[in-house]
Order: structure tokens, then C-alpha cells, then sequence
């Protein structure tokens, strides 16, 4: 019998939003008021996530940001650095026994992305794993300048990252696909001495051609329902969760404050 997950199909949210979002459905799944969920989204205007563990003021110039109208925004999960302006992004929230995932971290990271390999592969990519555990710049606080053996690799490229967060037997876990890949975008926004070296591609680069938005977003959906033998039921946010991303959103435009 097929398991039944909540859907929330692709929209573009504000970057604070976003991370509310996130942060509200894991919550929620894991009090039990949700069904495991999984959504897609992307970032309107751009923005900057970076990871639980870094700080914002050490690595961006706040000023910079400001007067470029770039959010940035700390997501409930670690990992560096990610500027989002032309990526998908998907974000999922479980118990490591809806998907069968193992104890470890790493393979359940290499679990999970079956579902991206797969949709590559639908595209005419063949992708897999780095056999490396780290390749890169790995004191970089840019998310593609290093990948680690969990980590996608088309044609010895990081394609794309994915980052986690795990409490107890719940797993969250989202991740940026970038369709075009701009870094030259990021570098005017770091502290004076980051420097960035990207050892990664866009999916339209690897393609060869453009792919949109919606096309990749119902690629990989419904790569998730097919990989892990799933029925969607899509629906929104419930009231409780709306409440609460709203105050989520307010704590985080007072956090970007008073950097």
C-alpha cells in the first residue's frame, strides 16, 4: 500500500519566508499535527542562506546586502553558504521510517537523493555520488566550493547541494538545484578576503539547453513519488502552521536587523 504525504506544490516565497516555512512544517511533523511533507519552492527576490553554524557578519558585507536588496537568512540546518536566485528547491520532512533510512547521516543523504538521480537521469544525465569524502576548498564558506562523497557529481562537478537536520527519529532535509549557476553575483556581497571558487555547474550547463522552473520542479516531484513508491495528496499549510510561520518570519527580519 502506498504511503500518502502532504504535498505543497512549487510556489516563490521571500527568503524569510522560506526558512519559515521550513522550519514550521519540521516542527509540525514532529509534534504530530502533519502527515510527512514534502514541497518545492523557489526565492523571490534572490537571497543568501547561510548555514545554523556560520555567521552572517564574518562572511557578507551586511552593507553590501542591504544596498543591493539581497536577504540573507540562517537556515535550521548546517552546511555553508548558498546564494538562491536561479535555483529549484525541494525540502522534505519525515521519520526515517517512512523512507526506510538508515541510522547514518551519510547514507541517508545518498538515500534520499536517489530521487534527484533519478530525475537527472530521466533528463539524460548520468549522475552519481563523488567517490571522494571531500574534494574542494573545504574552510570555504561557499556551499559549491567543496563537495563530500554524499554529495552529486555530474562529469566530476558538484551538481547541486543538499543540507540536514534530524531530531530524534524525524529527518528534514532540503536542497538547491541550480538551474544557472551566478556566482559572480555573490562575490560583491563578502567581507573584503573571501574569495570563491565554485566547483560546481548549473543543470542547464550539464544540459546543454534551458530547462524552466516548473519543468524541473514537476520533474522532480514526481521522481519523489516514483523513487519512493508514494501518493501525494496535495494541500497548503494548515492555520496552526500559517500562525506560525508568520511569527517565524518576524524573527527572522529582527535577526537580519541587527547584524
Amino acid at each position: 500500500m502506498q504511503k500518502v504525504w502532504r504535498f505543497l506544490p512549487f510556489a516563490y516565497y521571500h527568503p524569510y519566508t522560506n526558512m519559515a516555512i521550513d522550519e514550521v512544517i519540521l516542527e509540525a511533523y514532529k509534534a504530530g499535527f502533519v502527515p510527512p511533507t514534502f514541497r518545492v519552492y523557489g526565492w523571490r527576490p534572490a537571497g543568501i542562506s547561510i548555514g545554523y553554524f556560520q555567521k552572517a557578519e564574518e562572511i557578507l558585507d551586511i552593507s553590501a546586502c542591504r544596498r543591493k536588496g539581497i536577504p540573507f537568512v540562517r537556515r535550521i540546518s548546517a552546511g555553508q553558504m548558498v546564494f538562491h536566485s536561479q535555483d529549484v528547491c525541494y525540502a522534505l520532512v519525515c521519520s526515517k521510517d517512512d523512507l526506510c533510512l538508515s541510522n547514518s547521516v551519510k547514507e541517508s543523504f545518498k538515500q534520499i537523493s536517489r530521487f534527484l538521480i533519478n530525475a537527472y537521469r530521466s533528463l539524460g544525465l548520468e549522475t552519481d555520488f563523488f567517490l571522494e569524502k571531500e574534494t574542494g576548498n573545504k574552510h570555504s564558506p561557499f556551499c559549491f566550493a567543496f563537495s563530500r562523497e554524499f554529495d552529486i557529481a555530474f562529469q566530476g562537478r558538484k551538481l547541486g547541494g543538499s543540507a540536514q537536520r534530524r531530531k530524534g527519529d524525524v529527518v528534514f532535509q532540503h536542497g538547491s538545484i541550480p538551474l544557472r549557476l551566478k556566482v559572480e553575483k555573490l562575490a560583491p556581497l563578502l567581507r573584503k578576503g573571501i574569495s570563491i571558487e565554485s566547483k560546481a555547474l548549473g543543470l542547464e550547463e550539464a544540459l546543454g539547453r534551458p530547462i524552466s522552473f516548473n519543468e524541473f520542479a514537476r520533474l522532480i516531484t514526481e521522481s519523489f513519488k516514483c523513487t519512493f513508491s508514494l501518493r501525494f495528496k496535495t494541500a497548503g499549510l494548515t492555520p496552526r502552521e500559517k500562525r506560525e510561520v508568520r511569527l517565524a518570519v518576524k524573527r527572522y527580519e529582527k535577526a537580519a536587523l541587527v547584524k
